[in-house]
């Protein structure tokens, strides 16, 4: 079988095109990553007292908690790739578990949020991991900062 003029031309700039998209997609994924040591090669991450940035912290809502879970209800909702699974309760924490999938792998990451009640203000803490993998490119703390954005929007934030 022989090319057509047609053909070799497609072929041609197919040769330029391919890898000029495959290097579009690996510089976007890589502009995503805050912390090449930590994204490689950790698939988990949760909110930290301790964290530098307000949106990796803990909140301390003033609230009731019927209405901090109407609040997570909400974001779910308004939200592709966001789901609500179910929820738990013990006698002082109220536990909602989520799920988010990627945008173009599909890969879910179980994202759990602890609603502390028994104290003033309550604490909410997330926590989020990969189901698959090593390292998570830094999904899950962009799955934290994103819930975490928005429950600062909604809710009375301590400061």
């Amino acid at each position: 079988m022989t090319d057509t003029p047609k053909t070799s031309s497609l072929r041609k700039r197919m040769v330029y095109v391919l890898p000029i998209a495959v290097l579009a997609l690996l510089a976007t994924v890589a502009a995503q990553i805050d912390d090449w040591s930590r994204d490689l090669t950790t698939n988990f991450a949760e909110t930290s007292v301790a964290a530098e940035d307000p949106l990796d912290r803990p909140l301390a809502v003033v609230a009731e908690v019927e209405e901090i879970e109407q609040a997570i209800r909400t974001f779910v909702e308004n939200q592709p790739r966001w789901e609500l699974k179910g929820s738990d309760s013990l006698p002082s924490i109220r536990s909602i578990f989520l799920t988010r999938k990627t945008k173009w792998l599909k890969f879910t990451d179980d994202v759990q949020v602890d609603i502390h009640y028994s104290q003033e203000p309550i604490l909410v803490e997330i926590s989020s991991q990969s189901r698959v993998g090593k390292g998570d490119l830094g999904q899950n703390p962009r799955n934290i900062r994103e819930l975490n954005r928005a429950l600062r929007e909604q809710l009375d934030v301590a400061k």
